[in-house]
């Protein structure tokens, strides 16, 4: 009887001038470290693992030939082999809101214990803007009056709050009636959290807008919020935010 590297056994059969081979089956897999959610699936900030892909890839090393499994929570979502060490498993759809994720390995041994638990987050709700200031079509505003816009969310991406998405116009007439808009200077836009106006136990995003100087007395202004802003998540705003008011002579 003889043994190679791998623990293979192999017995001569002297009568029948053969040799049997009767292979060890391989150990259960090891326990897989946390899985990670895919860069391409963890849409807007790559590396926060809140994402509106609602199918998300995982990836992670699992030993060669085996099968691994993700769960979420607690529940099988996936499966795909490991090739070369390495896993690649897509969901089915997953519901929006807070998940825990799993992944596990099998053979023909047997399965591994669950790995350690990541938890993500899905959001495909597009932020939209709930109020503005000043108010729409009011007149007679303060000429030190700033812009502001309030989004439904607290976490919108701030990278994408800029003077070119958050905006300031004067509005002017041309010759034959043509409407004109000339883009009011202002300082970048800031942002701060407040009290939902809706649930006053949430926060929301309020970002403000400060021209440079005064508004022009008797002006008339258009704002605007472009669907270039996005939340954390990637969802951009659901429809761009366009108003109008009147600039006060004092």
């Amino acid at each position: 009887m003889a043994t190679d590297s791998s623990g293979n056994v192999y017995v001569a059969d002297t009568d029948n001038l053969r040799i049997q081979k009767f292979t060890q089956a391989p150990p259960v897999p090891a326990t897989l470290s946390l899985p990670d959610l895919d860069a391409a699936s963890d849409s807007g900030n790559s590396t926060d693992n809140l994402t509106n892909d609602d199918t998300p890839t995982f990836t992670g090393n699992a030993d060669e030939g085996s099968t691994v499994k993700i769960y979420v929570d607690g529940e099988e979502k996936g499966s795909g082999p490991a090739t070369e060490g390495n896993y690649s498993v897509t969901t089915s759809a997953l519901a929006e809101g807070s998940h825990s994720v799993t992944a596990a390995a099998s053979n023909g041994s047997g399965e591994s214990d669950q790995s350690p638990p990541l938890t993500i987050n899905i959001d495909k709700t597009a932020p939209t803007v709930l109020s503005v200031g000043p108010l729409e079509n009011t007149s007679k505003v303060a000429r030190s009056t700033n812009i502001t816009a309030t989004f439904s969310e607290e976490k919108i991406d701030t990278n994408t709050l800029t003077s070119t998405t958050v905006k300031l116009e004067k509005v002017g007439a041309a010759k034959k009636g043509t409407v004109t808009y000339t883009p009011v200077q202002a300082a970048a836009p800031t942002w701060a959290l407040v009290n939902d106006p809706r649930d006053g136990t949430k926060q929301v995003l309020k970002v403000t807008l400060d021209p440079n100087s005064n508004l022009a007395a008797g002006a008339a202004y258009r704002a605007t919020v472009t669907t270039e802003v996005k939340d954390e998540a990637g969802n951009a705003l659901a429809q761009a935010k366009v108003w109008n008011f009147k600039a006060g002579s004092k």
